[in-house]
């Protein structure tokens, strides 16, 4: 792995596990983008560099309801072997979910989620955002059959209203754009309390 590359791996470990800095490699240039997802309903807002398609579909909760839930995707395609991913959805909570969607079990999910796309875990947290009071789980990794040319992360924050989950992932070979769109994409997503 370069030394760029590894750069945002940290930044991605940084922006979500609260960590200040960033690596003094890094050649990142941080980016705050004005195409936002940014619901009534939801306790976050993400930025995309163009607008994101965003579709609204009906979704199970965990107490066996249903709810309306935003599906927010964007994609950049840099050439036939390059491109970045992103997969997201927001819908509010129903009574009594908060108390299931504890950090165990925002691991255990994700670490399915891993283990059904063939992904080797870099890094994983479950912990409360001090900054917020949101729970969150977050899992770093790449592609079992292509891991040099694959970074991904999954990602699900719970807010005093909303449930978010994230999934990003850059394929291809590494390429400073690429890596910085990723790390930008992240850092333009924040609860709305903070921003």
């Amino acid at each position: 792995m370069s030394g760029h590359f590894k750069s945002v791996i940290f930044l991605i470990v940084c922006v979500f596990v609260s960590f200040p800095a960033l690596s003094q490699e890094s050649k990142f240039k941080p980016v705050t983008f004005e195409n936002l997802y940014e619901s009534d309903f939801c306790d976050y807002k993400i930025g995309f560099p163009e607008e994101p398609l965003i579709s609204t579909a009906t979704a199970p909760t965990l107490t066996n309801e249903t709810i309306e839930q935003d599906n927010i995707s964007f994609t950049k395609i840099y050439d036939l072997s390059k491109s970045l991913s992103v997969e997201a959805t927001c819908r509010p909570l129903v009574a009594g979910e908060k108390e299931i969607l504890t950090q165990k079990f925002l691991k255990k999910s994700l670490d399915a989620m891993a283990k059904q796309d063939n992904v080797i875990r870099a890094n994983s947290a479950a912990n409360v955002n001090e900054k917020t009071g949101d729970t969150y789980g977050l899992i770093v990794g790449s592609r079992r059959e292509n891991p040099r040319e694959s970074l991904i992360t999954y990602q699900i924050w719970v807010g005093d209203d909303s449930l978010f989950f994230l999934k990003m992932e850059s394929k291809g070979p590494e390429d400073d754009e690429k890596e910085d769109l990723f790390a930008n994409i992240l850092r333009n997503f924040v609860n709305k309390k903070i921003n």
